[in-house]
C-alpha cells in the first residue's frame, strides 16, 4: 500500500510531482522494514535524478549495496563518488 502511494505521488503532473512526499512514504517503508531494498533504491533515484542531491543519493545507494550487493548498484555508487569528487575539485580550483 505504501509503495502504491509513493508511486502515485511520483506520477503526478510534472509541475506538481511531490517527490518530498514520496520520500516520506519511502522513509516510512524502511522504518517498518529496513531491508526493503526497493524503497532505498527509489529514494536514491529521487535524490539523485530529481532533487539533484548527489550526496544523499550516494548514502541511499550505499544502503542498497549493504542489503543487496549488485554490480549495477556498485556502478551507481562509483559514478556518484566520481561526480562528487569532480565537483569538489572544481570548487577548489575556483577558490585558487
Amino acid at each position: 500500500l505504501y509503495f502504491a502511494r509513493a508511486a502515485a505521488l511520483e506520477r503526478e503532473d510534472i509541475e506538481t510531482r511531490r517527490y518530498a512526499d514520496a520520500l516520506q512514504v519511502y522513509e516510512r517503508i524502511v522504518t517498518l522494514d529496513p531491508q526493503e531494498v526497493r524503497a532505498w533504491e527509489r529514494m536514491a533515484e529521487i535524490y539523485g535524478s530529481f532533487l539533484g542531491d548527489k550526496t544523499k543519493a550516494l548514502e541511499m545507494y550505499r544502503k542498497v549495496y549493504e542489503i543487496e550487493s549488485h554490480p549495477t548498484v556498485l556502478a551507481n555508487i562509483k559514478s556518484l563518488e566520481e561526480d562528487l569528487e569532480a565537483e569538489e575539485e572544481g570548487l577548489e580550483a575556483e577558490t585558487e
